[in-house]
């Protein structure tokens, strides 16, 4: 049985019109290590709080649109410390 959680967490993108990075919330479906200290993630399913579909805005403003595909593509495989998400259910698959 492999148990999938769904998480909430921070990550980084870079906004090209004003030449900096800026935080964005991300949830997305993760599965959890042995221990449970580590969580993988499997799939992202918000970015910003829209789908990860072309372009978004995290503050509604035009020059701070950046990728959102492929953000959610960068985070996918990645391992992330439990202890910096945020767990919001847990599902069971058999």
């Amino acid at each position: 049985m492999s148990e999938q959680i769904k998480v909430r967490y921070k990550t980084g993108v870079f906004m090209p019109a004003i030449g900096d990075w800026r935080s964005v919330w991300v949830r997305a479906l993760a599965t959890p290590s042995r221990t449970g200290k580590m969580l993988t993630i499997d799939e992202v399913i918000l970015v910003a709080g829209e789908e990860p579909v072309g372009r978004v805005s995290a503050t509604g403003a035009r020059r701070q649109t950046f990728n959102a595909k492929g953000i959610a593509e960068r985070e996918k495989g990645k391992r992330k410390q439990t202890s910096a998400c945020i767990v919001l259910t847990t599902k069971n698959n058999n």
